[in-house]
């Protein structure tokens, strides 16, 4: 089945209302762990209802950014960005392109040989370089 505009629009939007969802409620879940957080004081945090609150964790979320951000606020988070070129690997922040990673040469590496390195990314995104 080929893939359409659409399917990986679609796909991007979910991934990251699902990141949102899961950072969200990591953060909520060690807290209440820890004895030190209920939903009715998260519920005052952000200005909403406790109802309002339990249903952004019940239902598929579908936050506003206004909501994101008052979440993070009400639970005293940084949220970091981080951009990743599909194509390229590379990383992007708000001040600008990260520079790539690059593997020092190891003994048994023939410094004459030019290198051709790969990047790729662990499951968090972050970028490592491997030799091809």
């Amino acid at each position: 089945m080929k893939r359409t505009e659409a399917d990986f629009r679609d796909y991007d939007r979910a991934r990251i209302k699902s990141g949102l969802f899961s950072l969200f409620w990591a953060v909520i879940a060690d807290r209440r762990k820890h004895g030190k957080y209920t939903m009715k004081e998260f519920a005052d945090a952000v200005g909403r209802d406790k109802s309002a609150v339990s249903r952004w964790f019940s239902d598929p979320p579908n936050y506003r950014l206004e909501t994101a951000a008052d979440i993070a606020s009400a639970l005293g988070v940084d949220l970091e960005f981080r951009a990743r070129d599909r194509a390229t690997g590379r990383m992007f922040t708000p001040s600008g392109p990260l520079p790539m990673a690059v593997e020092p040469p190891s003994a048994s590496t023939d410094s004459s040989t030019p290198r051709t390195d790969t990047p790729r990314t662990d499951g968090a995104g972050l970028i490592e370089t491997v030799a091809a």
